[in-house]
């Protein structure tokens, strides 16, 4: 099994350091409705040394990541996933445009992902002020 990525800011990084959960989120199913599927932990088999131009944003939604040992049935690829849970195309091609990476890429987990299926935290950046972090905390 190929390893999975979350990936996270510093800003959020002590929140979830101190639940040791990483919660679960919007599912984007629909366009229209919010929480129209299950909500989901968004995981990618992706590394990003840097931002990918449809991550960059004011605040570095990848300064922090999170490779996590998940049961490989527990791990859907979401583009099949959304599809399951009603999905149109039209929308899954919207959401691959305005991220500007393939579904296929992307993975989803339909549950939290606590502490001890964290299998390596990395920082790209020294974390500022964040609380201890399991032994396995490094710097990209």
């Amino acid at each position: 099994m190929a390893p999975f990525y979350h990936y996270t800011s510093e800003l959020h990084w002590p929140s979830i350091d101190e639940s040791g959960e990483i919660y679960t989120t919007e599912s984007n199913v629909s366009m229209t409705t919010d929480h129209a599927g299950p909500d989901v932990v968004w995981l990618t088999d992706q590394v990003f040394d840097t931002p990918p131009p449809y991550l960059q944003s004011v605040v570095d939604k990848t300064a922090v990541r999170i490779e996590v040992s998940v049961p490989e049935e527990e791990i859907h690829r979401a583009d099949k996933w959304l599809r399951s849970h009603g999905a149109s195309e039209d929308w899954i091609a919207i959401l691959e445009q305005a991220g500007g990476a393939l579904a296929s890429t992307w993975f989803v987990a339909e549950r939290p992902i606590v502490r001890h299926e964290w299998a390596e935290v990395l920082h790209r950046t020294p974390s500022r002020g964040s609380s201890p972090a399991p032994s396995a905390q490094k710097e990209m």
